[in-house]
């Protein structure tokens, strides 16, 4: 079985983040489906996905700038996805994101398998 070994305090910051991002992009409700998958190389693959108001597409490329917001003054700074991602890249995987405007938005995480074998079992 592979693993992927990353840093427990970069994983909360990383689902903090993206929770409560989510959370704000449906200050009416909706839903926010958090799935974990690996694929065929071993890759694990976390994906949120949310029904929110989605991100325009002439955004997508400047959301994981420092202290680029889309929300009112005093609602957000800007670092909650630029952490996200600085996170992301410390655990040697990568972020994508995918919005449909109006529909939501799904954040797809690929973090790699570890270099490191199975420990030995040693039986007395």
């Amino acid at each position: 079985m592979k693993k992927c070994l990353v840093n427990p305090d970069d994983m909360k910051q990383i689902f903090l983040n993206l929770i409560l991002n989510a959370k704000d992009a449906m200050p009416d409700g909706g839903t926010l489906q958090v799935r974990t998958t690996m694929d065929s190389d071993g890759f694990i693959q976390l994906e949120f996905s949310d029904t929110g108001y989605g991100i325009p597409n002439y955004l997508i490329n400047k959301i994981f700038d420092p202290f680029f917001t889309t929300k009112k003054t005093g609602q957000g700074v800007g670092i909650g996805l630029a952490i996200v991602h600085s996170a992301v890249k410390r655990n040697k995987g990568t972020i994508h994101v995918y919005s449909d405007e109006g529909k939501g938005a799904t954040f797809v995480l690929h973090l790699p398998p570890s270099e490191m074998e199975e420990p030995e079992t040693i039986n007395f």
